[in-house]
């Protein structure tokens, strides 16, 4: 097994998927990134964002299960992933946000309101919604403020 540095993004690119060319990160804790229709330059820069001082390399190895697991997905032969999820970086609403829209089954969906609701709870709060006077809704979400 490959030894890999904690403080290295490691790179790998799908030339061809149903989305167009689809980019994956992973680090030493699991799959850290996946973006399509960027350059490489915008996919380096937001990971930059998110892991300040890291260093990043190009490694078809390392990311080619994560492609895979994809690539299979996309195509509708694949219907779970078993990788690792590096989630570091990200605040803890947005990794509940990330987890919540994770266990929506396969061929399921949602909606962002439920998923939001099901995050309010979960902290104690309420998503309520109105109408707006010029069409569509508005979404007002209340969570308890704590010290």
């Amino acid at each position: 097994m490959m030894t890999i540095n904690a403080r290295t993004l490691y790179l790998g690119r799908l030339e061809r998927s149903p989305l167009g060319p689809l980019w994956a990160a992973v680090t030493a804790n699991g799959l850290a990134a996946v973006e399509w229709d960027m350059s490489f330059g915008q996919f380096t820069h937001q990971l930059l964002r998110r892991f300040p001082g890291a260093s990043i390399q190009m490694d078809a190895g390392q990311t080619a299960d994560a492609l895979r697991q994809l690539n299979e997905f996309l195509a509708g032969k694949h219907r779970a992933f078993d990788l690792p999820i590096d989630w570091s970086g990200m605040g803890e609403f947005q990794v509940r946000a990330l987890k919540q829209t994770a266990a929506i089954p396969y061929g399921s969906t949602t909606t962002y309101a439920e998923i939001a609701r099901q995050i309010a709870q979960a902290h104690g709060g309420a998503l309520a919604a109105a109408n707006h006077p010029q069409g569509g809704a508005v979404f007002t979400l209340t969570l308890p403020y704590s010290t």
